[in-house]
């Protein structure tokens, strides 16, 4: 149906006009010799309206045009064989039109039909033929007219059946083509359904690659993760030192996680001080200036939060975090270091890509954390223990044990550096007449009070004091000459002496004595170093008490001594 409208409205202007011109000049020749031809007007007025109806006809989309087209064309064909037998001398040449156009019917017909019913076509030339003799239209219609029809009608059936044999043939092969084009239409339409049902298979395989690759991601992290976990409480069951502990935290994070740089902030709530352990791709430089702007109101805000933080989207945002200055940060998360709503410090960690930490970072560092805060306290239990067995209960300065096992290290280090180790032995003066007259709580509190003034003074130099017991202490202090340390014990005696002791409305003052002796000056070895310093300070005590005496070589030939 499709084929032969379109063939239809190809060729329906070119026949169509094709008859009427062919009528209009029959017309205009009849006119010019003859009288007006009345019949051939009508005709070719019909052929205009029939090329009209057709055009009309060919543009309706029903099933029923086909009917009603064959209908005017046989109307059309009726008319051109008229045209043709009133035109006499024209009826070879239109015999040959109205057979062109018998065939232009036969090719443009879509379906395969019989020879005779093509034949159907040749009626009207051969009744207006027919009408033509017998009514003699044409005065110079003779016999041999009568034998050009007989001849015609032959010619026209032995070629409409060639043309129909050829026009068969070829629409038995359109057909074929057609059928093959169908076929070939729907193996392309398998293929392309084929094609899309493979893309949407590759899309879910690479769908299930990413999810896998997702899973596989998390399923590696979760393992890093858990293996930061466990060598965590492998160190804090390992090692005691914070400082050390710390610093392999946050050499592991580091390597395990990938991070850029990890910072563990501890908090001194009492000292309002900040102490770092920092492990970093940046150099030392851009370290010291974190640790420099560290200490302000975000990261401070940051630390005594409860809650965890993250941002992931650093560089797209304002530069809002002061503590990131100098380092491209990406992304980073803080997680405080809390416990029973004390805040012990925060971790820091950062990295230059964005939107590099999830939520399941938050809980591995929350885990993290936790460990930490375990580690912190562990290690300030571990203090405080090492100091009740370093220290003195009641003085809080270094005990005898403690001098025991330093005295050695210290000059070994003045040995190795070849720099000098003084050392300063005093005693409080009469210190049994304060116990007998004023008890021995105030005794404590002179003992407590002798300590705080020599370890003050002796710290600031970068020494130690230890008691001995009783109301003896040591000083210790490295890199210094024997004179320097005369001068620094000089400067203790007199606060000591110069410092009032009070106890409700007893107020005292005291007095100690003084020995002071150095390696390698005087002593060449630890013992030599505490005797000539012992000796010395007993000759404080001789020579009038309250004063300060300076060991000599001479000293080395007593046997006394405290160790």
């Amino acid at each position: 149906m499709n084929r032969w409208l379109k063939y239809e409205k190809k060729y329906l202007k070119l026949h169509s006009w094709v008859f009427i011109w062919l009528g209009a000049y029959i017309l205009i020749y009849r006119f010019a010799y003859e009288k007006w031809p009345f019949w051939l007007f009508i005709g070719t007025l019909s052929l205009y309206i029939l090329h009209i109806e057709k055009k009309h006809l060919l543009y309706l989309k029903t099933s029923q045009i086909e009917k009603t087209y064959d209908f005017c064309r046989i109307i059309e064909l009726f008319i051109m064989s008229f045209f043709i037998t009133y035109q006499g001398q024209h009826y070879v040449g239109g015999s040959v039109l109205y057979l062109l156009y018998i065939l232009e019917i036969i090719m443009g017909d879509a379906k395969i039909r019989p020879f005779w019913n093509y034949g159907f076509y040749s009626i009207p030339f051969v009744f207006s033929s027919l009408l033509a003799t017998v009514l003699n239209f044409n005065t110079s219609f003779r016999v041999d007219k009568i034998i050009h029809m007989f001849f015609f009608i032959i010619i026209f059936l032995t070629f409409s059946y060639i043309l129909n044999w050829y026009a068969q043939e070829f629409k038995i092969q359109l057909q074929k083509n057609k059928w093959l084009w169908e076929q070939t239409e729907e193996q392309n339409q398998k293929l392309l359904e084929t094609q899309k049902h493979m893309q949407q298979v590759n899309q879910e395989l690479e769908a299930q690659k990413k999810e896998l690759q997702h899973m596989n991601e998390k399923f590696r992290k979760s393992i890093a993760e858990f293996y930061i976990l466990k060598e965590i409480g492998n160190y804090i069951g390992a090692v005691l030192e914070l400082e050390q502990l710390l610093d392999m935290i946050t050499d592991i994070i580091m390597g395990i996680m990938g991070v850029d740089t990890c910072s563990i902030v501890l908090w001194d709530d009492e000292k309002k001080e900040m102490t770092f352990q920092i492990n970093s791709i940046y150099p030392q430089n851009i370290i010291e200036k974190f640790k420099s702007h560290a200490k302000n109101e975000q990261l401070i805000k940051l630390m005594k939060d409860s809650s965890s933080y993250v941002e992931n989207f650093v560089v797209s945002g304002e530069n809002k975090y002061s503590f990131l200055e100098g380092r491209k940060v990406g992304s980073f998360i803080a997680v405080p270091l809390s416990k029973n709503n004390k805040a012990y410090g925060i971790i820091l960690v950062e990295h230059q890509l964005e939107s590099y930490f999830s939520e399941s970072s938050i809980e591995f560092f929350k885990a993290v954390s936790a460990q930490i805060v375990i580690a912190i306290e562990n290690a300030t239990l571990y203090k405080k223990m090492e100091e009740m067995a370093s220290k003195d209960g009641l003085t809080e300065v270094y005990n005898r044990t403690y001098l025991r096992q330093i005295i050695p290290k210290m000059f070994k280090w003045a040995k190795e550096h070849k720099k000098p180790l003084s050392v300063a032995i005093f005693d409080i003066d009469s210190f049994k007449k304060v116990n007998d007259s004023y008890g021995h709580l105030f005794g404590d509190k002179v003992l407590q009070i002798v300590a705080y003034l020599g370890k003050k003074k002796i710290e600031q130099y970068g020494g130690i004091i230890g008691r001995y017991g009783g109301e003896e202490f040591l000083l210790l202090l490295p890199g210094s000459n024997l004179y320097e340390m005369a001068n620094i014990v000089e400067e203790l005696r007199q606060e000591i002496a110069q410092f009032p002791i009070q106890e409700g409305k007893t107020v005292i003052h005291i007095q100690a004595s003084f020995g002071v002796s150095v390696y390698p000056e005087i002593a060449l070895n630890s013992t030599e170093l505490i005797q000539t310093a012992d000796y010395a300070m007993y000759r404080s005590k001789q020579l009038g008490k309250n004063q300060v005496t300076i060991a000599t070589k001479e000293y080395l030939s007593t046997k006394e001594g405290i160790f």
